[in-house]
């Protein structure tokens, strides 16, 4: 297999008012976090309770970006509603109350350490391909369980090997930015305040964490903005890291948007008819 053919196919043309759709709804979510950081920080409580609000309501506005690059029309009722924000409270509730815990209690040891790694990472391997295709089936006008499974277990079926080839790509890709970056992703914004994770090194629940609440392509440029203004680092230096950061968001866009679209275009294959036809013959 071709290296290009384990990523999505990108066609930037069609990329261009889906990026600043994206941008804009990023910046929209990254200046409320990152004012809730400001004001509520130190306690502990109230900045938890927040960004985890924010994390479930803006499980609409993802709903919202995959509808309208799929070319959908949106038409959102009191069920969609309760589809979209209960997977996102699950995963939010999924994480606090049962990792969180297990992670305290078994990283004491290499062991168990491992063993909560792994959990971690199965959870990282599932949760956007089970979120985007729930939105899929919701976007087709399924609303029920059945209606759903039905809906989405011939797509996986007939499709599972590019699913998984083209979603293990792009997440190697971004977990090798985040090495590059020294463990940027993994061992900063919420996770830092809730798990010990040593500077440089990619810890599964920290990914997991920020996946929810801060792993969109464009809060490392916003955090960074607002660095420049609150340590008045060199203008130079924090010029560069900026465009560090710009760079580093259009490629993140760019995936995001190709697997999305890519979970939009998916098909069932129909089966090829083996056999041979029975003759006719004439009494």
């Amino acid at each position: 297999m071709k290296i290009k053919e384990l990523f999505p196919k990108i066609d930037i043309k069609s990329m261009k008012l889906l990026m600043i759709r994206m941008f804009v709804l990023c910046a929209l979510y990254n200046s409320v976090y990152l004012m809730i950081q400001i004001f509520l920080f130190t306690r502990q409580g109230y900045f938890t309770g927040a960004v985890n609000a924010i994390s479930i309501l803006s499980s609409l506005g993802l709903y919202y970006f995959c509808v309208s690059t799929w070319e959908r029309k949106l038409e959102l009722n009191s069920t969609k509603v309760i589809y979209i924000l209960g997977l996102q409270s699950f995963y939010v509730g999924l994480i606090h109350l049962i990792l969180l815990p297990l992670y305290r209690m078994l990283s004491v040891s290499s062991a168990g350490y491992l063993c909560i790694q792994l959990i971690c990472a199965f959870l990282l391997f599932i949760m956007i391909p089970l979120q985007l295709f729930m939105y899929r089936a919701l976007s087709e006008g399924k609303l029920q369980i059945k209606e759903m499974k039905e809906f989405i277990m011939p797509l996986v079926k007939d499709n599972y090997q590019e699913i998984l080839n083209q979603y293990l790509a792009i997440l190697l890709l971004v977990i090798l930015i985040d090495v590059l970056l020294g463990g940027q992703i993994s061992a900063s914004g919420v996770s830092a305040t809730m798990i010990n994770v040593e500077k440089g090194r990619i810890d599964a629940l920290g990914v997991c964490m920020n996946l929810l609440y801060v792993a969109n392509p464009w809060m490392m440029l916003a955090v960074g903005v607002v660095a420049i203004f609150v340590y008045k680092a060199a203008i130079l230096q924090s010029l560069f890291v900026l465009l560090i950061y710009v760079a580093i968001g259009i490629v993140l866009s760019i995936l995001e948007i190709s697997y999305i679209q890519f979970i939009g275009n998916l098909r069932i294959k129909k089966k090829k008819k083996h056999g041979t036809k029975k003759a006719k013959t004439n009494r």
